[in-house]
């Protein structure tokens, strides 16, 4: 019994000492792949392509499209960022008769990294909300002639992404996200995925 509450106390002990002194993993003398790479304090653009995928009600109008975009984010430390997002999302219409139609969205959020010791590559977590506005075409039907219409709603979207090593400034992003909008209509909701190359200045 004596030699397992020995034991014990090791363990707690090495614990407790291994969080006293941790080990920068980012210092490029214990690791030289870390030389050279930023981990907080630096702004980062990101031009965006992708598709959305429309669900529930806007699944009924509208197919699988593409959307283009770009986000500007600012790292706060090494497992936060804040930014700001913009893309355009082209909707392609069911009915041919229907006018053609797109969302463009504004969002501000934040993200959660989480990256592996000595790895710059990184997994996170991100959630924005902003105004999404929808853009209706002119069109004409056999009812008769319509102008065109543009609406402004509040939304919000949330996902996952990661961030893949090229060179210390320079990254593969890949994401995918949730996105929900508010209106008096009801919720409308789709999924886009995303991908780019992320520069950080």
């Amino acid at each position: 019994m004596k030699n397992i509450y020995n034991l014990l106390f090791i363990i707690i002990l090495t614990g407790f000492v291994s969080n006293i002194y941790p080990q920068d993993y980012t210092n490029p003398k214990m690791n030289p792949e870390m030389k050279g790479y930023k981990i907080k304090g630096y702004f980062q653009i990101t031009p965006l392509g992708g598709f959305i995928v429309p669900m529930f009600v806007l699944s009924d109008n509208y197919y699988t499209s593409g959307n283009a975009g770009f986000d500007l984010s600012y790292r706060i430390n090494r497992e936060t960022a804040l930014f700001f997002e913009s893309h355009f999302n082209f909707l392609s219409p069911v009915d041919s008769l229907a006018p053609s139609s797109s969302y463009l969205v504004f969002g501000v959020g934040s993200r959660f990294y989480w990256r592996a010791r000595g790895v710059r590559s990184s997994f996170y977590f991100e959630a924005a909300t902003g105004p999404y506005i929808h853009f209706f075409s002119s069109y004409t039907t056999p009812q008769g002639s319509f102008a065109s219409s543009t609406e402004f709603n509040w939304g919000g979207n949330a996902g996952f992404g990661g961030e893949i090593v090229l060179t210390n400034s320079l990254f593969f992003t890949l994401k995918g996200k949730y996105n929900a909008i508010f209106s008096n209509k009801g919720t409308m909701s789709f999924i886009c995925g995303q991908s780019g190359l992320s520069i950080r200045l």
